[in-house]
């Protein structure tokens, strides 16, 4: 039961599932941010909880096939959903204070880059 939830992105909105379920026919989608994501178990509340709705942003390859599928969702009048072209998104970058507190803590450096790359601006 759990593997059909998954396959078909049930708890997603529904022009982020439409899209993660054609995925095959919409050039470019990497997929959700919430599914490309994995964290040590201890680390998941914290997680889920610091990405809230961008969970379901949906990352992209290039600019160009976000809004090819965009397109695809007002043509099929699936509703909305953010998408994260890889292209034109840049990382943020936190405070010394910041930095030397997560230096300082257990918090292994490979998942708190992977914050930073999600905590991302767009370029426009």
């Amino acid at each position: 039961m759990l593997k059909n939830m998954e396959e078909n992105y049930q708890g997603y909105y529904p022009g982020v599932r439409a899209v993660l379920k054609n995925k095959d026919s919409i050039p470019g989608v990497i997929g959700a941010v919430g599914e490309l994501i994995s964290a040590p178990s201890e680390y998941m509340t914290a997680l889920d909880t610091a990405l809230g709705q961008a969970s379901q942003n949906i990352v992209m390859d290039v600019e160009h096939n976000a809004r090819t599928a965009i397109a695809f969702l007002k043509q099929k009048n699936f509703g909305f959903a953010t998408f994260l072209p890889l292209d034109t998104i840049r990382e943020r970058h936190l405070s010394v204070d910041v930095e030397k507190s997560l230096e300082a803590s257990n918090i292994d450096y490979g998942y708190y880059r992977k914050l930073r790359i999600l905590n991302a601006n767009t370029a426009k």
